[in-house]
């Protein structure tokens, strides 16, 4: 019995280390298996996140590209818009007011064609300059005036 409680002794250590060992390897795999877990779950956010704030950057972009386009658009307009008062403004001021034949051609075709390049606001305003220069009608037998036929005015409002 002495051998017995001799050799049990030690027994029960070594089992007592055995069994410690495997629940403290099995703690230490769940602890890593939670832990690639969580890695993996904290990958997929932040790529969710990157894709989110890519998406919101390409958006960004977007309206900025639609902006920049609307500015260059109204500068053109505006830019052809000065181009023509300019021009008319040379031939309006001289002393004659009765335009030649190829004032008339030069007025009238400039006039149709900035009409189909400008939006409604500058057509409004082109065409009360020309009305309020006494070039949209007959004022006196054998006076010349600016025919405006094909030229869109829809949705102009006078």
């Amino acid at each position: 019995m002495k051998l017995f409680a001799a050799i049990l002794v030690p027994l029960m250590i070594g089992a007592f280390t055995v069994v410690t060992t495997l629940q403290d390897s099995n703690s230490t795999r769940y602890q890593r298996e939670a832990d690639l877990t969580r890695m993996e779950r904290q990958g997929q956010l932040q790529g969710a996140a990157e894709k989110c704030q890519n998406i919101a950057d390409l958006a960004k972009l977007h309206e900025q590209q639609d902006y920049n386009d609307r500015a260059a658009k109204e500068l053109h307009m505006q830019n052809v818009y000065d181009a023509y008062m300019r021009d008319l403004t040379s031939i309006i001021l001289k002393l004659n007011i009765n335009l030649t034949s190829s004032e008339l051609l030069f007025v009238q075709s400039r006039t149709l064609s900035v009409l189909d390049q400008i939006d409604l606001k500058r057509k409004w305003y082109l065409i009360k300059f020309l009305y309020d220069s006494e070039l949209l009608y007959v004022r006196d037998a054998g006076y010349r005036f600016v025919d405006l036929g094909g030229a869109d005015l829809s949705n102009v409002r006078f």
